[in-house]
């Protein structure tokens, strides 16, 4: 799936020029899955924000109907990248940082 998001804030101050997504789901065998999530947001106007690249991946495994195992990765290109610039109640540009955890979802 691509998706082009536009916005009725596209051009404004404290807002991107441009956004894309691209996102894709696979089912690797009756037990496992992989997800995948590539997203661009252009320069922040206004701001001293530069455009970003980010991918996110998941690889699932559900062993029984009500219980699933994943490990996952967020922001993945880049050890980190700023979203959000200083505004007036903050004084520092906002990180984002490359994270990958497991997780454990059982449900009832």
């Amino acid at each position: 799936m691509f998706s082009a998001v536009p916005s009725l804030t596209t051009g404004f101050e404290g807002y991107p020029r441009n956004q894309a997504r691209l996102q894709s789901q696979w089912e690797l065998g009756k037990h496992w899955e992989f997800e995948m999530a590539l997203r661009y947001v252009d320069n922040v106007v206004g701001q001293s924000i530069p455009n970003s690249m980010t991918m996110d991946l998941r690889l699932g495994w559900n062993p029984r109907k009500d219980f699933q195992i994943a490990l996952v990765g967020t922001n993945l290109l880049e050890p980190h990248h700023p979203e959000f610039g200083a505004t007036i109640y903050e004084t520092q540009i906002t990180q984002v940082r490359r994270t990958i955890f497991a997780q454990a979802t059982w449900l009832r």
